[in-house]
């Protein structure tokens, strides 16, 4: 999946828009289309459109149509349509992301100033101006205010290109006491400010104008303890099962990952991203001819062709006790990079953090939750750093509670970017689960829970196959922040 910030969804969605009176436009924008005649296919398939709507008397208005980038054939439609608020000289720009017949991504942007005061106007016809190929990855980390807190609240990720004027906003995301895991672009260059309460507006400092190739390129002897970058083949094959017989498929991934502190710079100096330092080590769900596992993992700040490599951060066993512990992801000092996240199981278990929690590296696997059976079984989600507090005993730590929810039929994806919310929830057909052995209990570093083995072997089976979300809470209330999609509790 190209930008893991996209879910399946062929509807045009609103993620930011206020705006004042009622008199509204409903305008069509209409984007240029590229298909092969004899087949009435697309050479260039539409996969995402972000557009953003400025005018006097209201905020910028962000539009987001999003769709899943594996698959290669299918497309969006090229007529768009959105309300505009009724006015003169209303800016619109777009952003266009389109996929090529060789699994390569191409940018295009255009903008139009328009007069809009009809009801329905005309439907606008937009030529767009290619701005070359669109490579996507994620920073994944912290940003520091002082030693060890930071922000919480929502992000704006903003996109500029300044040959061609475009400067939009084109995601939201959250940040929780400073843990965060972005959107960001290998080649185009992205800002992120804070978007809530007083710090409204606020940049966050060494995330301006940047990517991924500007914060640490590709390849080089880069002496960044606190920061480092995993290099991922753009193509590969991956097996479900752990052999290469049956369920192997082909993945079609150009999605580099950067891993860091940033902010406070006297802060930062003393944090550590600790990377596993194998080398030549065969990754076993990965192959680059689909019959045998044949991708290594290399930590050596040189570039391997057709392999998962490292540059920057600080080798597990140079950084000694700075870098031990336990086998989370990620404590107050350091993030521990383990090459087991990039074994071909996806964008989430590379980067490793889901809403308030950090994954597990255990037996070999890279896991959401540690899972234990007797009479009934246990989980245990582990809290990033300074992310939970008992009621009454730190107010500023984002939560101190959390709640289950579950719904039937969803074990097997669709929701990774949950919303902790009554109302997302709701709509989503989630609701409340309470039916637990031992009952729900948060701690500092932990939430953990028990369901009675039987019943939650019903709860998994064919036709129900249940899918839950763990929600954070703050004195009984979700937030609408930091949860995390559990899949089916299996």
């Amino acid at each position: 999946m190209l930008l893991s910030v996209l879910a399946l969804s062929l509807t045009l969605g609103l993620f930011s828009c206020e705006r004042e009176g009622d008199k509204t436009s409903l305008v069509s924008l209409k984007l240029p289309t590229y298909s092969d005649v004899s087949s009435l296919s697309c050479t260039k398939c539409l996969k995402a459109v972000v557009v953003n709507i400025d005018g006097a008397g209201f905020p910028t208005l962000k539009f987001f149509n999003k769709m899943d980038f594996e698959l290669a054939s299918a497309q969006l439609s090229s007529e768009v349509v959105f309300d505009v608020p009724s006015g003169p000289e209303r800016k619109i720009q777009i952003l266009a992301i389109y996929r090529l017949n060789d699994g390569t991504f191409e940018a295009q942007y255009g903008s139009v100033v328009r007069d809009i005061f009809a009801i329905e106007p005309p439907p606008i016809v937009l030529a767009l101006n290619n701005l070359g190929p669109f490579k996507a990855g994620s920073i994944v980390g912290r940003y520091l205010t002082s030693a060890d807190n930071g922000p919480t609240g929502k992000v704006i990720i903003s996109m500029n290109h300044a040959a061609s004027g475009l400067s939009m906003d084109i995601f939201d995301a959250q940040i929780l006491n400073g843990w965060f895991e972005f959107f960001m672009s290998e080649n185009f260059s992205m800002s992120y400010r804070l978007a809530n309460g007083t710090a409204l507006g606020v940049p966050l400092l060494g995330l301006q104008n940047k990517s991924l190739d500007s914060l640490v390129p590709i390849t080089g002897a880069i002496v960044t303890p606190h920061m480092a970058r995993v290099h991922r083949p753009s193509t590969y094959f991956r097996s479900t099962n752990g052999g290469w017989s049956t369920d192997v498929e082909s993945v079609n991934e150009f999605h580099d990952i950067i891993y860091g502190y940033f902010g406070d710079v006297g802060s930062v100096a003393t944090k550590l991203v600790c990377l596993d330092d194998a080398a030549s080590t065969v990754l076993s769900r990965m192959s680059s001819t689909g019959a045998s596992a044949d991708i290594t993992y290399n930590y050596n700040n040189t570039v391997v062709p057709n392999s998962v490599y490292t540059v920057g951060g600080m080798s597990v066993t140079a950084g000694g006790l700075s870098c031990s512990g336990d086998n989370t992801s990620n404590s107050n000092d350091r993030i521990l990079v383990n090459r087991a996240q990039f074994n071909g199981m996806g964008n989430d278990t590379a980067k490793a953090i889901g809403g308030a929690f950090t994954y597990y590296f255990d037996t070999g696997e890279v896991k959401k939750y540690l899972k234990s059976v007797s009479i009934n079984t246990a989980f245990l989600f582990k809290a990033l750093p300074n992310m939970f507090a008992l009621p009454g005993v730190n107010p500023a730590t984002p939560f101190d509670g959390a709640k289950l929810f579950i719904k039937p039929n969803s074990a097997i994806g669709g929701y990774e970017h949950a919303i902790c919310t009554a109302e997302w929830l709701s709509l989503n057909g989630f609701n409340e689960f309470t039916d637990f052995a031992t009952p729900l209990t948060v701690s500092a570093t932990a939430v953990s829970f028990s369901i009675n083995t039987t019943s939650l072997s019903g709860l998994n089976a064919p036709p129900v196959n249940s899918g839950f979300i763990l929600c954070p809470t703050k004195l009984g209330a979700m937030t609408g922040y930091g949860g995390i999609y559990a899949g089916g509790l299996q």
